[in-house]
């Protein structure tokens, strides 16, 4: 099935559809985003440049990030994935994705969420 993204953690791609959207000679993840979202920029760089992004089922993978009980997550990071989710949606230039992951960003800032 196609999908818009893939997960960094079990992310297979052809060696030409890497090197038509790296970012210079050895950059392959946008390294201004240094943790959290690169993987969703590299899906969306592949996306715009005519690959197709599939998702395979019968593939599992077990991820440990540990994001399942948000409360024990660290505020700093979750302020870097909020303001991460916003440099993404800024250079997507998706008006409503921007309003969203700015009110996101300013809800882990002030309220913590």
């Amino acid at each position: 099935e196609e999908v818009d993204a893939i997960c960094g953690a079990f992310f297979f791609a052809r060696r030409k559809a890497i090197l038509s959207v790296q970012i210079n000679k050895y950059e392959i993840f946008d390294e201004t985003f240094f943790c959290y979202k690169e993987d969703i920029d590299l899906s969306v760089r592949l996306k715009s440049a005519g690959w197709k992004l599939v998702y395979l089922p019968q593939f599992i993978a077990y991820h440990g990030r540990g994001w399942k009980k948000r409360e024990l997550v660290s505020h700093p990071v979750k302020e870097m994935s909020a303001r991460n989710e916003l440099k993404l949606h800024l250079k997507m230039k998706n008006p409503v994705r921007i309003i969203y992951s700015f009110l996101k960003l300013i809800g882990v800032k002030l309220f913590d969420i």
